[in-house]
């Protein structure tokens, strides 16, 4: 009596490592967008602990995002992409939306959509 073959074929397998390198690829091409978010919010965050946001004019916060970029390698964010608000009870706010284009493969490309604020975190607007 014969048994029949169980296993894995070729094929499967070659589908398998297939989709496995697609994942890995867009991770590794996502990845550094990603990473440049964060270092966005960590530079709007500096901002609040580098004084107090409502004696600052814009200028010396356009000069403390700058520095901070500059630390954190930050180059799809310029101090000129900032939304500075100035609220009637004197608070003031900082942040930023901004899109990244990653080429995946060929004319394939992610569009991702970023925002980042000073103060309570709060639902992008996408």
């Amino acid at each position: 009596m014969m048994k029949k073959q169980q296993g894995a074929t070729f094929w499967s397998m070659a589908g398998i490592v297939v989709i496995v390198g697609a994942v890995i690829l867009l991770v590794a091409k996502l990845f550094p967008a990603y990473a440049e978010f964060y270092a966005v919010k960590k530079a709007i965050a500096r901002l609040e602990t580098g004084g107090s946001l409502a004696t600052m004019s814009e200028q010396d916060i356009y000069k403390i995002f700058d520095r901070s970029s500059v630390m954190d390698d930050i180059r799809s964010v310029t101090p000129k992409d900032l939304k500075v608000a100035r609220a009637a009870d004197g608070t003031t706010s900082v942040s930023v939306d901004y899109q990244v284009v990653v080429p995946i493969v060929g004319n394939v490309s992610a569009l991702m959509k970023f925002h980042a604020q000073t103060g309570t975190e709060k639902p992008s607007k996408y």
